[in-house]
């Protein structure tokens, strides 16, 4: 029986890693920037991130019991921490900040 890193790990990364590709693929004609710029290049710098931590995650998963688990376990930390470095020059306000509200509060408003 696998155990739990393996089949979480797995299908996992290959989620992470289809859909970072997928938004590579899909952001340039989704993005709400005029027709002909180009993405920001903190958008291409995260989902490449995204892209080399999921592929990295399942080829550490892949050599666990062989020689090569040192070397690719080192470049999967490294992308682990540019992917945290990356995140944080996104355009998207972090989850504990309140969303930017469309009208004043009134009174009566109930929540935060």
């Amino acid at each position: 029986m696998p155990a739990i890193v393996h089949r979480a790990g797995i299908p996992g990364g290959a989620g992470i890693a289809a859909g970072g590709a997928a938004l590579l693929w899909t952001e340039p004609a989704a993005s709400p920037l005029p027709a002909g710029s180009p993405m920001p290049a903190s958008d291409y710098a995260l989902l490449i991130s995204l892209d080399v931590l999921a592929l990295s995650g399942l080829a550490t998963l892949a050599t666990h019991t062989t020689p090569a688990f040192g070397p690719v376990l080192l470049t999967h930390l490294v992308a682990i921490a540019f992917t945290f470095t990356a995140a944080p020059l996104q355009r998207v306000p972090p989850l504990h900040l309140p969303f930017p509200r469309t009208r004043p509060r009134q009174p009566g408003d109930l929540g935060c």
